[in-house]
């Protein structure tokens, strides 16, 4: 017993989007789809239902490592990627699982490649966004930065040195660096003991 075509949408000028009545869907080649005489609502065989599958999973495979190619990224990252890319769930999940078996994709390195990078630029509540944004959780952030033993302190030290504050700014130049400061993700309380050590900062 074969597989029915429930639909057969355009995707592209190259590729058509094929869903299946088992719920499984993805882009073929429209030369795929001619070779193959797939149309909506036809039966196809189960053998060549496996080796259109079979395709799906190689081409979703290298679409995912010619995103890795130029950069790292998440799980979550590739994920959504492929999605838009019009594959099911069930070929995501079987590239992610090819991907992390063959060390491709590693959420925990790249959090901490970004951590040590990043450390002496953000504070502990902008890295914690910054890697979110990457789709790695705030658990995992926290836990890597107690590894690592981030001092955010330093962080703060290298912005303020960076930004050119010191005891010479007015009142107005004091509490715009104070309000930008705090907008980096550092604490009033941090940034005021740090630039109480100017001469009546505040």
């Amino acid at each position: 017993m074969g597989i029915y075509i429930s639909s057969i949408e355009k995707y592209n000028n190259k590729k058509q989007l094929i869903r299946w009545d088992n719920g499984i869907y993805y882009p073929i080649y429209n030369s795929m789809k001619r070779s193959n005489s797939l149309e909506v609502g036809i039966e196809v065989d189960d053998d060549v239902y496996e080796e259109l599958y079979k395709k799906a999973v190689i081409y979703a495979k290298r679409r995912a490592a010619y995103l890795l190619k130029d950069m790292d990224r998440s799980i979550r990252n590739l994920c959504t990627k492929l999605k838009l890319d019009g594959y099911c769930p069930e070929i995501i999940d079987c590239v992610i699982d090819y991907l992390v078996t063959h060390k491709w994709v590693d959420d925990r390195n790249l959090a901490i490649n970004y951590i040590e990078y990043n450390k002496h630029r953000y504070s502990k509540i902008m890295l914690i966004t910054k890697l979110k944004e990457k789709g790695i959780s705030s658990d995992t952030v926290l836990e890597l930065l107690e590894e690592i033993e981030y001092d955010e302190s330093v962080a703060l030290d290298h912005i303020i040195s960076k930004k050119g504050y010191d005891a010479n700014l007015d009142d107005k130049q004091k509490q715009k660096a104070i309000r930008y400061l705090m907008s980096q993700g550092f604490s009033y309380s941090d940034i005021s003991s740090r630039l109480a050590s100017f001469d009546d900062f505040l």
